[in-house]
């Protein structure tokens, strides 16, 4: 059998094995109340509003900074490739 073809049947096995298991232990569920509404998992807390906008404003802040930096990359490294050539 080709690897390739190997490698992707098992890796797809473990993907839905783990799409499975979650579904089981109902994590969409929590993830979903936690993000929506700050209940923590497994307990009866729930975080305040004020806190859990801060943590969507650094998520946010972290996500546009990765993004900017990544284009800022990919920017530098096309220029460095792509020498323009000055007329003398």
């Amino acid at each position: 059998m080709n690897p390739v073809i190997r490698k992707t049947i098992i890796f797809t096995c473990l993907a839905l094995s783990a799409i499975i298991l979650f579904d089981v232990v109902k994590a969409p569920d929590a993830i979903l109340r936690f993000f929506a509404a700050g209940h923590i998992p497994g307990t009866t807390v729930y975080l305040n509003a004020e806190l859990m906008l801060a943590f969507w404003m650094v998520l946010a802040g972290v996500i546009t900074g990765r993004v900017t930096v990544r284009l800022a990359l990919a920017v530098v490294r096309f220029n460095d490739k792509h020498i323009r050539r000055q007329n003398a």
